[in-house]
């Protein structure tokens, strides 16, 4: 950062485990080619796994198929890190409900958009009631076209 003088940068737990997972085969010039064009490719003061270089992230991919762990989760994880340092305080004691709210929304428009708009079968992918569904729906401002055969 220092030599494109840009302010410091930051690596979070998920960036800093992706490197520290990574065997180096180039070894230290090529750790310093990856951190400096992180740097260079982050547009915050915080470096992301996706500013790592592909072969960093291939090895995640990888490596998370071995332990059980699905790129879903890791993505997800990255995107709550950026989503976390984006909001800084200003959410502080509304986080749960602001990520779940966050989450909520899109699964159940899929899950709909899924089943062609059946809130019936919609509630049973989802394994919950359809009147906890229909009650999900109204308090996220979903309304649908569809509510004839559900």
């Amino acid at each position: 950062a220092e030599e494109q003088k840009q302010e410091p940068k930051t690596l979070p737990p998920e960036t800093l485990e992706l490197m520290l997972a990574y065997g180096w085969p180039g070894n230290i010039r090529e750790l310093e080619n990856a951190v400096k064009r992180a740097c260079v490719l982050a547009p915050t003061s915080l470096v992301l796994p996706e500013h790592l270089p592909a072969a960093l992230l291939q090895h995640a991919e990888a490596t998370d198929a071995a332990a059980g762990r699905s790129s879903f989760e890791r993505l997800l994880s990255q995107g709550m890190t950026g989503e976390l340092a984006r909001l800084k305080q200003e959410r502080d004691g509304q986080l749960y409900a602001y990520f779940l709210r966050a989450l909520e929304r899109p699964l159940l428009l899929r899950v709909l958009e899924r089943t062609g708009g059946n809130q019936l079968r919609a509630a049973e992918l989802l394994g919950m009631n359809r009147n906890t569904l229909r009650k999900k729906l109204r308090a996220l401002g979903i309304s649908l076209d569809r509510t004839d055969g559900e």
